[in-house]
């Protein structure tokens, strides 16, 4: 990173002072660099709901660590900050759920779930 400090300019500079502090500036700003861009994660491929962000706020997920959450419900990072920033789902309280461990679904037992239901229905 480059931390070198660039002086303001005074009242009466000179346009050749100007061209001299733009010029100071390009290479200042090229000396950084191509950064990689930030990565965010994925984009989301589920609803949050209110269940869900209580088990983040409050529940089970509430230790978890943001990026495990998106990865495993195949949620944003975005909605998880949201949730546990307390900028969506504001209304949910500690109180509005009371969820046991297995009173719940992973996103892999609901694909097997909803597998075996089209398997039992297409055997018929």
């Amino acid at each position: 990173m480059n931390t070198q400090i660039i002086e303001l300019l005074n009242a009466d500079s000179t346009i050749e002072d100007v061209v001299a502090k733009m010029n100071e500036l390009i290479a200042s700003h090229n000396a950084l660099g191509n950064r990689k861009p930030r990565e965010y994660g994925p984009k989301s491929q589920t609803p949050m709901n209110e269940e869900l962000a209580w088990r983040i706020m409050y529940g089970d997920l509430k230790d978890k660590k943001v990026k495990d959450i998106a990865e495993e419900f195949e949620l944003s990072r975005g909605q998880v900050y949201s949730v546990r920033g307390n900028y969506t789902f504001t209304y949910v309280k500690p109180d509005s759920f009371e969820i046991d461990e297995d009173d719940h679904i992973t996103p892999e037992e609901l694909d097997d779930a909803l597998a075996d239901a089209f398997t039992a229905q297409s055997a018929e």
